[in-house]
């Protein structure tokens, strides 16, 4: 996301000595992104920014899930060990093995 936003402020800038078409030209040359027949450089750039985001926004968002997924899966297993421990504690004779 942080090279995105990067990207956003090297083409969209305020620069006197380069224009803001040159800039966006750089950046479609930079990431060879193709344009249409009737497409600007710049609404190209920007097409592309957002689609970009989007799918880092996406990546984030199923990292997270992934993470709260492993940790509901672990809490689990904790708890699993945990009842057979108790259950094998109990048919020992309360030994304590906790």
């Amino acid at each position: 996301m942080e090279q995105i936003k990067a990207d956003a402020v090297e083409v969209f800038c305020y620069d006197r000595e380069v224009r803001p078409q040159d800039r966006a030209h750089a950046y479609l040359g930079k990431y060879r992104v193709r344009r249409g027949y009737n497409d600007t450089a710049m609404q190209v750039a920007v097409t592309d920014m957002i689609e970009r985001a989007y799918e880092a926004g996406r990546a984030e968002v199923a990292d997270a899930n992934l993470v709260q997924n492993l940790r509901r899966q672990l809490t689990s297993i904790e708890a699993t060990v945990g009842d057979a421990i108790d259950l094998l504690d109990e048919s020992v004779g309360g030994g304590g093995l906790r």
